[in-house]
């Protein structure tokens, strides 16, 4: 029924105010209601607009208009279907709406359909049933959604079955600009033997690389609880964040399986891996990780291995497609599989990589194994590593290998007085390339690691010494690496040595002090490298805090060479009795300059004093020019001191008192060294540096209150606070600047005391740096100007012999690289590589008078001349080709008197007369046969020879030589010759007389 009511006196037969509504207190007020009224309204759409098999219906019931606004209590069903519908951006359907409106506002709503998580793909196998509760705010609108689970759904993600348990559930909010959503799911998660193949596998996993054909027998059944996603996105900015949280797992039965194999989980938890940007510029990948599962596979009581498993995943999200999510496994990968066993008589661990579609490694493994059998002292390791990738050549596959093994035995074989071999070991890698890095943590030196690089193979010999008779006294372990190129250059050699002091070969991990050293050549990029490092902990006698040591550098490509023991900004140091002492030292041509005091020692004065130490006069330190190119030095020592000390005073009535103090001082000194001229010095070289100095300390008493009705108390007894610094140059004058300040502070500022001086002494002289050349500039290049050619034959101009080549000397071989060592006059050595290359040109003069290019080869001959030589025409002439006949050589010599044989081939004696001649002499290579020219007679011809001196620069390529003026270093020659007579034209004649000479 629908009803206007304009009465005061009654309203519309069965009118329905719902509770809360105005004017509903009394009968009278409901009877002077005005407006208008439905009691049942139903509202089918037309089949055109319906989503699904069913029309949308819609039924309001008490529908009241009035002044007030709408209220009404509505009903939808058969509204969106699946999945063209959202739920904060989930796929979903809409299947009933219910709703109430109280005077134009939602007092309260549900609406039911089905949805798929973030997690699954959009199917009808995948919906969860929901039920969503509105709710409305002053700023926003909120929903709460419980998932009806109705089976298990598939865990896209995983790539696994997930049945979710009612207390899964949903929060969202909704506002103008942002739309979250907070999703908390508990249930159980099946793994049951599925494939887990793909065919992306660029997933960066910062270890093992995603196997493409997966891992076949993985069953596991894991329940789990609040594993959780947040999602949020921001319609104005356009900016969406997902995060996941793996929550927690329960890993009773049944059994877990490992390729068919049974073991134990020990943990799971979620490891963040790198975003990928989608190809497809409408996906937007949010969220990229892995689910990590520590795997325990018990063998025996004594035999055991673990491993890692990782299901790696991604969820995007379609910008195309209403930002719906949009799941992707991106496989599974295994960490290093690890087996132990620890057995009476022997001990054994190994571990096992494995890699698949590895952007480095390709397809293969790398396997180690140590067994230790301790009955007899003995420990054997080995190591081997195959496969097969295109990494460095082209996207062309080539196969590598490594192979290493060593055993260690005690007692040990005596060598030197004190020193026995305590083991050996050896190796051999192909298409492989081994690179220098420094150890990590807890161990300390250096080594070898290993990659694929084509046409690149070496060997390595290992030995492992020590005191006798007292293997752990002192003990190391030495290498020789060398490696070669397939064609049999030689690209590097390296020397690698650790030693460990006081340690047991099964305690070198723990010793006390430990160290490396390496010495290292590579021919190719022609750097010498030689460097040291030593770990001492013995507390508190000495310790230090990360290993000292020092290295040298020579890279003769680029000119470039140091000596590092420690640097300003990475000094070495050492813990001696809670005294910290650094220091650094340098010399070379590529060292950092120093700028003024190091940034802990100003760090440590500002704390103590409150300011920083002024040096901006230090300048650059001594270090110019010169010392860039090794005439200088540059050095820095340093001690920190700093204490902290509490005594319990006595106990009051409230509080308890003690006493407390801090003690903080330092200095610091660096120096540097260099050749100058304009001041006297000490022949002619300064120094200059810094001095600085800081203090601190303080006492305070303190009564730290144990009752609620006392507070706690503090006094200060005495602060003083000190610093000091000075820049200063010297020998022949010298001279200083700096300043001192102290501050002093009593009885919580009672007496305060402040002190700043800046003073200045001597005669500052600034000299300038001396770049007097200690040698000659040199000019390769120059050197060989007007010099490549040395000579070229033919010397006469006419009756050339058409059989004789053209003969060329050149100063360089051509085409053949050599490197050059050039004094650059200021101390420096600059290596320059350089090569010859020649372009020659034969010409002949045809009956036109037109010069024509002739084909031609070259030879070189004993005397290192070059031979040019016109290429003869290819011919075959079929009628002259003939069998030739077989014919055999008689082995013995039947015309030697001394022969056993007859003429007729009977054997005439039945034994020698006499002996058998000697042999004949060696067949040493004859010289090198003269090319034959094929040059036509009474023709004019004209050769033309460049050779260029070509240099590889900095650029990696091949460019003309210049000298230090810039000139191209080329030479060009031409000879003009005839191989007819001199022809003389007579005026009254035209015909040309031949002279024969």
């Amino acid at each position: 029924s629908i009803a206007m009511d304009l009465s005061d006196i009654r309203n519309a037969p069965s009118m329905y105010f719902p509770t809360n509504y105005t004017n509903d207190t009394s009968g009278t007020n409901k009877l002077l209601w005005q407006g208008f009224y439905m009691k049942e309204f139903k509202l089918t759409l037309p089949d055109t607009w319906k989503t699904g098999d069913n029309p949308t219906e819609i039924i309001a019931n008490n529908c009241i208009i009035d002044d007030q606004g709408v209220t009404m209590k509505i009903v939808a069903t058969n509204i969106i279907t699946f999945p063209i519908g959202r739920v904060s951006d989930m796929s979903a359907s809409l299947d009933t709406l219910d709703l109430s409106i109280l005077k134009g506002s939602l007092t309260d709503g549900n609406a039911k359909g089905k949805l798929v998580l973030p997690i699954s793909k959009d199917t009808i196998t995948n919906t969860l049933k929901y039920t969503a509760t509105f709710a409305q705010a002053a700023a926003s609108n909120s929903l709460q959604i419980v998932i009806v689970p109705i089976g298990p759904i598939d865990a896209d993600v995983f790539k696994g079955k997930m049945t979710l348990m009612a207390t899964s559930n949903i929060s969202a909010s909704l506002t103008d600009t942002l739309k979250s959503m907070s999703i908390n799911l508990n249930g159980k998660f099946d793994w049951g033997d599925k494939d887990f193949s793909v065919t992306d596998t660029a997933t960066n996993t910062d270890g093992a690389s995603v196997r493409k054909k997966g891992i076949k027998g993985i069953k596991m059944e894991m329940e789990f609880q609040n594993v959780s996603l947040t999602y949020s996105r921001n319609s104005v900015t356009d900016a969406s964040d997902l995060n996941f949280n793996p929550g927690s797992w329960s890993f009773a039965s049944p059994q877990k399986r490992l390729a068919n194999f049974p073991v134990t989980i020990k943990k799971i938890y979620y490891k963040s891996l790198t975003k990928v940007t989608p190809t497809n510029t409408n996906f937007k990948e949010l969220v990229r990780g892995a689910l990590m599962i520590d795997i325990v596979a018990n063998l025996t009581d004594d035999i055991g291995g673990k491993t890692t498993v990782g299901a790696a995943f991604a969820i995007e999200q379609d910008k195309g497609n209403f930002f719906k999510f949009a799941p992707k496994f991106k496989g599974v990968f295994i960490e290093d599989i690890e087996v132990h066993a620890d057995m009476p008589a022997v001990k054994i661990d190994g571990k096992l990589k494995m890699y698949d579609n590895d952007p480095v490694y390709g397809d293969g493994f790398l396997a180690t194994l140590g067994v230790t059998f301790t009955a007899v002292s003995v420990q054997a390791n080995a190591l081997v590593q195959f496969g097969n990738t295109t990494y460095n050549n082209n996207n062309q596959y080539y196969r590598y290998w490594r192979a290493e093994a060593d055993v260690k035995f005690n007692p040990g074989i005596p060598f030197l007085t004190g020193i026995g071999f305590y083991g050996f070991g050896g190796g051999a890698f192909y298409n492989m390339d081994a690179n220098l890095v420094q150890r990590t943590a807890p161990e300390v030196g250096f080594k070898y690691a290993f990659t694929p690089k084509k046409s690149s193979l070496g060997f390595v010999v290992k030995a492992t010494i020590g005191t006798l008779p007292k293997f752990e006294t002192f003990n190391a372990d030495v290498a020789l690496l060398a490696q070669f190129t397939t064609s049999g250059g030689i690209t590097k050699i390296g020397f690698t040595g650790d030693f460990w002091l006081a340690a047991k070969l099964e305690e070198r991990v723990d010793s006390k002090i430990k160290g490396g050293v390496v010495v290292e050549y590579n021919f190719t990029d022609k750097i010498f490298y030689m460097a040291a490092l030593l770990s001492v902990n013995v507390p508190p006698a000495i310790t230090t805090p990360s290993p000292i040591g020092f290295v040298m550098n020579i890279n003769g490509t680029t000119n470039k060479w140091y000596f590092k023991a420690g640097t300003p900004t990475a000094t070495n140091t050492v813990n001696i009795f809670g005294i910290n002492l650094y220091s650094y030292l340098m010399f070379g041509n590529d060292i950092p300059e120093p700028t003024g005091f190091t940034s802990r020692f100003a760090n440590n004065y500002y704390a103590a004093t409150g300011s920083y130490p002024n040096n901006s006069n230090v300048g650059a330190g001594g270090v110019g020019t010169n010392t860039a190119t090794g005439k200088g030095i540059a050095t820095g020592v340093g001690i920190e001191f700093s204490k902290n000390i509490t005594k319990d005073l006595f106990t009051g009535t409230c509080r308890k008192w003690s006493i407390g103090g801090n003690v903080f001082a330092g200095a610091e000194l660096n120096l540097a060294l260099m050749q100058q001229t304009g001041c006297i010095g000490i022949n002619g070289y300064r120094a200059s540096g810094y001095l600085g100095l800081y203090g601190s300390i303080d006492a305070t008493i303190s009564g730290t209150s144990f009752k609620s009705y006392c507070d706690s108390k503090s006094i200060n007894l005495f602060k003083i606070k000190t610093g000091a610094w000075l820049t200063g140059k010297f020998p022949n004058p010298e001279y200083v600047t700096g300043a001192l300040s102290a501050d002093i502070d009593l009885f919580n500022g009672l007496c305060k005391v402040s002190y700043s001086q800046s003073f200045e002494k001597g005669t500052d002289c600034n000299g300038t740096e001396v770049v007097t050349a200690n040698a000659a500039q040199e000019d390769e290049a120059a050197d060989y100007k007007n010099k490549l050619i040395q000579s070229v034959s033919p010397t006469t101009q006419y009756n050339f012999p058409i059989t004789s080549p053209i003969n060329v000397r050149y100063a360089l071989v051509p085409n053949t690289v050599f490197d050059v060592a050039e004094n650059q006059g200021d101390g420096t050595i600059k290596n320059r590589t350089f090569k010859l290359v020649v372009i020659r040109t034969l010409e002949m003069k045809n009956a036109s008078g037109a010069w024509v290019a002739q084909t031609t080869n070259v030879q070189a001959n004993n005397v290192g001349e070059y031979q040019y030589y016109k290429k003869p025409a290819l011919t075959t002439n079929v009628s002259n080709v003939q069998m030739a006949a077989a014919k055999v050589t008689s082995v013995i010599n039947i015309n030697n008197g001394n022969s056993i044989l007859s003429a007729g081939g009977m054997i005439k004696n039945t034994f020698i007369v006499n002996p058998l001649p000697p042999p004949p002499p060696p067949n040493y290579p004859n010289p090198t046969t003269e090319p034959v020219n094929t040059l036509e007679l009474n023709t004019n011809y004209r050769f033309t020879v460049e050779a260029t001196l070509m240099e590889y620069g900095m650029s990696l390529s091949w460019a003309p030589a210049k000298t230090r003026t810039g000139q191209i270093v080329t030479e060009k020659k031409i000879k003009s010759f005839s191989t007819g007579p001199m022809q003389v034209v007579q005026n009254n004649n035209a015909e040309p007389i031949k002279l024969n000479k």
